[in-house]
């Protein structure tokens, strides 16, 4: 009999559904209690698109949206991956706030899934259901914020912010902020819009745990056109030092100033000499000289840095 409803809800047929559950009256009850052997039909029914199905199934068993599968995830997360809205409404309408909030294993919530795809829609329906769903963190440690921010998906992004404005504030590994996030994806578009609703002055002025301001990681990015926004639209400190002492201009040094450099090292060049960029030794500024101990740290840091702004 499971078999019997599995290729129902393949093929959407309503005809065999009801006949199924003449049959047996309790097979759906088998799927509420764990019993069920074959693969849960509503889940199948929403892999397939098959809305009309999903809606029956809903309407005889609503409590069906509530199941989980092995790895956490629910008919949300199918319905969300699919793009379906007709059908993430229905969820919508039967299961509880917290039970959105759920984390399938691989995904994130249903809210990094349709954040992910850039799909504002169901992102609206979702974040009406649970605003808190923007603060739950993905296997990774990014928040859907994060992923919109990430793959440059713009009005997600903005409606998210918009939503829960604390999200966007999220530190993630190494110490990354969303700006620097934006900066390691090159989304110039998502950093702007981050500039332009938040409008704490600290909040361009944040660093990554080697000190890296995004403007130090733009540069060794050779990412242009955020070096020229960030220089342009904040009064970010241009001449800030990360943890071995560099400003954004001598990694410029480091990375662009060179025999053979290109047009977007010179460009880079002439945006930082005309904000006032300097490197550390025209400030006058000098590091403390280290011992053994500190100058094997410091040269870890170093590593560290340009294997993450490298990334």
């Amino acid at each position: 009999m499971e078999e019997l409803l599995y290729n129902a809800a393949l093929r959407g047929d309503l005809e065999s559904l009801h006949e199924i559950i003449a049959k047996d009256n309790y097979i759906l009850d088998k799927v509420l209690v764990g019993c069920f052997k074959g693969k849960n039909p509503l889940h199948v029914a929403i892999s397939t698109g098959q809305a009309e199905f999903v809606l029956k199934l809903l309407e005889i068993k609503p409590k069906l949206a509530e199941v989980v599968d092995t790895k956490l995830g629910t008919a949300l997360h199918i319905a969300s991956a699919n793009g379906d809205i007709k059908i993430v409404e229905a969820l919508v309408e039967q299961i509880k706030p917290k039970l959105a909030e759920v984390i399938d294993a691989e995904l994130g919530t249903a809210l990094h899934i349709a954040s992910a795809d850039g799909n504002l829609r169901i992102v609206e329906v979702l974040v009406e259901l649970s605003p808190e769903m923007c603060m739950a963190c993905d296997r990774d440690g990014y928040n859907p914020l994060h992923i919109a921010a990430m793959k440059g998906k713009v009005d997600v992004l903005k409606k998210l912010v918009q939503t829960c404005p604390r999200a966007a504030q999220v530190i993630v590994d190494q110490g990354n902020t969303i700006l620097h996030l934006c900066e390691n994806y090159n989304q110039l578009e998502s950093l702007r819009l981050l500039l332009e609703i938040i409008r704490d002055p600290k909040f361009a002025h944040s660093k990554d745990s080697n000190g890296n301001t995004i403007l130090h990681i733009s540069v060794f990015g050779k990412h242009l056109e955020i070096v020229e926004h960030v220089l342009n639209n904040t009064e970010i400190n241009v001449n800030a030092i990360n943890e071995v002492w560099w400003t954004a201009m001598d990694i410029y040094f480091f990375v662009g100033n060179r025999p053979n450099k290109d047009e977007v090292d010179v460009s880079i060049g002439k945006f930082l000499g005309d904000a006032g960029a300097k490197r550390r030794t025209q400030l006058m500024m000098l590091p403390p000289t280290p011992s053994g101990e500190k100058l094997m740290q410091t040269t870890m840091v170093v590593s560290s840095l340009f294997a993450t702004m490298a990334f």
